[in-house]
């Protein structure tokens, strides 16, 4: 069988010889030999190779397969193209796993320059407004829970590799070579859905195929896609024993997945070459999932005493499950003016509630710190570093969820002065329904008319100041004809890291001068900006100034912070949302027939 596929400037060519399919070869020594046949011919061709490699069992099947072809074409004298190894780090991942993927890049560089091949490895991150931290304890939005969005999925994996790779493809093509080739390590056997989306993709593994079209087109392959899962130990065991040439000796693959599975499931020396009934089928992912009923590889691993001190990450997995239907956890009041309204309704975590997780985070992050220090090694993960913390606290200082610079107040309470926090174990909550949204009257804008003007993204003192000095910052337009304070704007949102250790030199006095309740609760976010601590994204200055406008209504209506919800939530409309132009702001009628349901 013979493929050519054409690519943007030239054209690979997979697999001249007669085809075998997969299936047919009965001895996991003769797939191996098949793929690394195909992988030789896919770069002979001269297509850049990308490897999405998770670390797993199977990607780190792919990986040695591909890093033994490319050994044996260059000890033949051939040349070889590059290779690109993509790792995603979510920055929530099981700790164990992310030293192990660490380490196990260390050894992939040094086969690779045993053996004189290109070889790089690039990790992606989300970034800092999609962090886990930043998301849910900076209140944009909700953990994931089962039945609910999978939006994490896209924040924390899916678009920012999306983003390295076009980063890649871009590169390599800008420097005239060909459209690299994206290995993957899917497999038909997985799953009844993993097969149905294989074959819905085309997958193949021995032809290059195209996923997408036009520029979000990528070319693919997938070598082990009729592997079993029994082939996958098999090998990486063959690998362990000496019998495949390999980058790692994988004994910490065996040693995580048997963890996880609290049981053993390992296959070494002689037995590496019998068939398991039941090969090892713990996974791995992010130690804050709450899209699971519960996190399964964690709780075997934590039957372990080495693994002890991830049991903080894991308690607050499960205080965040358990809470789940606690609606006295929630903030009530939208943020979207809908005819002259907004919705009363249960919405994404509470300023308490927010105070709470950064709490138990922090006190988590220290205790870990102090555990790692008597070890003598570094720290093994960090829940909320000064770069989300800066986050956060902006995020709370926009929203008028708490005083100026409440996060770095809690920070200096727990990180330097040593409180500790726990986190609760609790009984989950009952499933309850969610009751039906009431409406508030707030007018057609959150803060209309001149006498206004500098309740947005706008400072007097800052105008003042720029009529009289050079270089401060002044103001421009947004595109509605609004005034605003030029600060600094970039492709993403962003932190200065090193003004942040300013700021934090400064903490006592910062504190000092505003943990008040007569400072306004945007203050910390105004000075971020005027400071140039914080970086906005591009285009994003009408839609703060409209946030910091509507904080400024919350303060001045008493709906800013910690509220009465079920008293806001009696004082609105019920019924569908009211239709007209919404003139007046902040009536409500007392609710007829459905009560106000208690925490």
């Amino acid at each position: 069988m013979e493929t050519m596929l054409t690519t943007a400037s030239s054209s690979v060519e997979v697999d001249n010889t007669p085809a075998i399919h997969a299936l047919d070869l009965d001895s996991v020594e003769a797939k191996a030999t098949k793929a690394e046949r195909v992988l030789t011919e896919l770069m002979r061709s001269g297509a850049p190779i990308s490897v999405a490699w998770s670390a797993g069992k199977d990607s780190s099947t792919l990986l040695n397969l591909v890093l033994c072809a490319a050994a044996r074409m260059h000890q033949a004298g051939e040349i070889t193209p590059p290779i690109i190894v993509t790792h995603g780090d979510t920055l929530i991942e099981n700790p164990e796993m992310s030293l192990y993927a660490r380490n196990e890049m260390t050894q992939v560089h040094q086969f690779a320059r045993r053996h004189g091949l290109k070889v790089r490895i690039e990790t992606s991150q989300p970034n800092l407004l999609n962090r886990w931290a930043v998301k849910t304890i900076g209140g944009r939005s909700l953990p994931p829970f089962p039945g609910g969005s999978r939006d994490c999925t896209q924040d924390l994996k899916i678009a920012p590799m999306q983003k390295l790779r076009k980063q890649i493809i871009k590169e390599l093509e800008g420097a005239g070579g060909i459209e690299p080739v994206t290995l993957v390590g899917t497999r038909f056997e997985e799953s009844t859905t993993r097969s149905a989306n294989m074959t819905a993709r085309g997958e193949s593994d021995t032809q290059v195929r195209r996923t997408g079209s036009g520029k979000n087109g990528q070319l693919f392959l997938s070598p082990l896609a009729h592997w079993s899962g029994d082939d996958v130990w098999e090998y990486l065991g063959l690998a362990r024993a000496g019998v495949f040439d390999a980058y790692s000796d994988f004994e910490e693959t065996f040693r995580l997945y048997a963890d996880g599975m609290s049981t053993s499931c390992v296959i070494v020396g002689e037995e590496a070459t019998k068939k398991q009934t039941k090969a090892c089928g713990a996974r791995f992912g992010c130690h804050l999932c709450t899209l699971v009923e519960s996190d399964k590889s964690m709780e075997n691993m934590l039957l372990l005493p080495r693994y002890a001190y991830m049991q903080g990450l894991n308690d607050l997995r499960n205080f965040l499950a358990a809470t789940r239907w606690d609606m006295g956890r929630r903030t009530w009041m939208g943020r979207t003016i809908e005819n002259g309204h907004v919705r009363i309704a249960p919405d994404s975590y509470s300023p308490a509630m927010l105070e709470e997780l950064l709490r138990y985070c922090l006190t988590i992050d220290c205790r870990e710190r102090a555990a790692a220090s008597q070890l003598g090694i570094s720290p093994r993960f960090q829940l909320v570093d000064i770069e989300q913390l800066f986050a956060i606290d902006a995020m709370w200082s926009l929203q008028a969820f708490h005083r100026p610079f409440h996060a770095l107040k809690l920070y200096k309470d727990i990180v330097i002065e040593g409180q500790r926090f726990d986190v609760p174990t609790i009984a989950p909550f009952e499933r309850i329904t969610i009751p039906a949204p009431r409406f508030l009257k707030v007018g057609q804008d959150w803060e209309d008319g001149e006498q206004f003007a500098y309740t947005g993204l706008r400072s007097a003192l800052s105008e003042l100041a720029a009529q009289d000095s050079q270089g401060c910052m002044g103001n421009r337009s947004t595109s509605d004809g609004r005034e605003v304070l030029d600060i600094n704007r970039g492709e993403l949102f962003a932190v200065e890291v090193e003004t942040a250790y300013f700021v934090l030199d400064e903490l006592d006095e910062m504190i000092r001068k505003h943990d008040n309740p007569n400072v306004h609760p945007t203050e910390a976010y105004m000075y971020y900006a005027r400071l140039g601590l914080i970086t906005i994204k591009n285009g994003q200055q009408g839609e703060v100034d409209t946030i910091l406008r509507r904080s400024n209504f919350k303060v001045r209506e008493g709906l800013a912070g910690e509220i009465d919800w079920a008293h806001l939530y009696a004082r609105a409309l019920t019924g569908p949302m009211p239709a007209g132009d919404g003139a007046g702001a902040w009536e409500g009628d007392p609710a007829e027939s459905l009560d106000a349901p208690t925490p």
